[in-house]
């Protein structure tokens, strides 16, 4: 088989796929199955050569036709046959009476395990059930040459499948549209306005005052904090395309006059000293090379006793080879650098803040991304997506998914601080901040 049978043509882009030789299509389609074939062939809109390469291999491969992989279904019923075995002898002895009563690990998976099973199952056009025997079947495929099953080939009727006339192309989601899907309008983390009001519990401010944002992601937190505490909020996001989605949101909502979102890196913009009476960031800077910077940088802009409310994914400690760490490291599209609590801490009092909360909300967090995940999931068994969005879809999955395994491991947890900066005596023995 050729080295482009290890392409997965569903994940391959427009301008790629027209590239592609028909040779290197064809061997790519040994490793899909006829519900992955019949989907991709639905959905993507293919050259006359492609589409000429794609109708000759189902030709010669008729166990690829939609319903031809049931044609032989001896091998599903010689498995479920040995599995039924083990049953059996259970039911003859007791010895193994006490295999069967051991009880269950207290840490199960997690249930997003399940979600991205069925929506990966999805994608490739099998059962969850049979995905893990997909998976053998491609690898064993990719390891040595494809011969055809002459016995299948035999039973068949060799029916040409009719030609499904090309539909106009599904609509492609952008990923401000699909994190609403998950977190809820106007949101790209968990919580919703709930949770962001828990947050900033027990801030109290003047009314109309001003507050720094620094993570505002699409604009619902920067709103709803706005709406909380009847102050005016200036939000930052470094990402250009949640930007202007965030700059949309509000607009479309009516709130830019008490809450807005810039397209700027807030650990190079320039701020007016002593302007804000509360900074805000939720899970940004646990990805920020030099949060030192951040801080020199956005600190002389808050006003004397100014409030600075964070939350990030904080380390528990330092030990290493944990394998949900290193996978969440893997995972994250920017790598991420988590401080501990006690480095937070000693890196706010370095900047003269006094730490006057710290709240460890992993639990919590936790279900929120569970929930979001298993809204999106019901909505997926009626929504139909293009290739580019299912790809984002699942790219996205990943990188929760590996969060909430290192969250529930114990050694990640996400922790929100609220601190103040303390005032300092003058050398006239006057009360006043720095």
């Amino acid at each position: 088989m050729s080295e482009g049978a290890t392409i997965n043509l569903a994940t391959v882009g427009t301008a790629e796929l027209e590239a592609m030789s028909t040779q290197v299509f064809a061997s790519c389609l040994d490793g899909m199955s006829g519900e992955a074939i019949a989907r991709f062939k639905r959905l993507r809109k293919l050259s006359a050569a492609h589409r000429s390469a794609l109708q000759k291999y189902l030709d010669e491969h008729p166990e690829k036709m939609p319903g031809g992989e049931a044609a032989a279904p001896a091998p599903k019923a010689a498995k479920d046959k040995k599995a039924a075995k083990p049953a059996a002898k259970a039911a003859k002895g007791s010895k193994a009476a006490p295999a069967a009563a051991k009880p269950a690990k207290p840490s199960g998976p997690s249930p997003l395990d399940g979600i991205t099973k069925q929506m990966r199952a999805w994608w490739v056009g099998v059962a969850v059930k049979d995905l893990e025997a997909y998976d053998k079947a491609k690898a064993k495929a990719a390891s040595a040459n494809a011969t055809t099953d002459k016995a299948i080939e035999a039973k068949s009727t060799g029916k040409p499948v009719e030609t499904v006339p090309e539909k106009e192309m599904l609509p492609t989601l952008n990923r401000a549209e699909l994190l609403q899907m998950i977190w809820g309008d106007g949101f790209a983390l968990p919580g919703g306005k709930d949770f962001t009001a828990k947050l900033m519990t027990g801030v109290e401010l003047p009314k109309g005052a001003p507050l720094l944002d620094i993570s505002a992601g699409l604009g619902g937190g920067t709103s709803a904090i706005a709406t909380q505490l009847n102050v005016v909020v200036e939000g930052y996001e470094t990402d250009p395309d949640l930007a202007e989605a965030g700059q949309s949101w509000t607009t479309a909502k009516g709130v830019p006059t008490h809450a807005s979102v810039i397209c700027a890196d807030p650990t190079v913009q320039t701020f007016t000293e002593k302007t804000y009476s509360a900074i805000f960031a939720r899970e940004t800077l646990f990805t920020m090379p030099d949060r030192k910077k951040l801080l020199a940088n956005i600190v002389p802009a808050l006003k004397p006793l100014g409030t600075i409310v964070l939350t990030d994914f904080m380390l528990t400690d330092r030990k290493s080879g944990i394998p949900e760490i290193k996978a969440w490291r893997d995972a994250e599209p920017v790598r991420p650098m988590p401080y501990t609590v006690d480095e937070y801490s000693e890196l706010l009092d370095q900047n003269k803040f006094s730490v006057r909360a710290c709240d460890d909300l992993s639990t919590e967090y936790i279900a929120f991304i569970q929930s979001g995940w298993k809204r999106l999931h019901a909505y997926l068994q009626t929504a139909k997506f293009s290739p580019e969005t299912a790809t984002m879809l699942m790219n996205e999955g990943n990188v929760w998914l590996a969060r909430c395994k290192a969250l529930e491991s114990g050694q990640l947890r996400l922790i929100s601080i609220k601190g103040a900066l303390r005032p300092v005596r003058s050398m006239s023995d006057a009360m006043s901040t720095q």
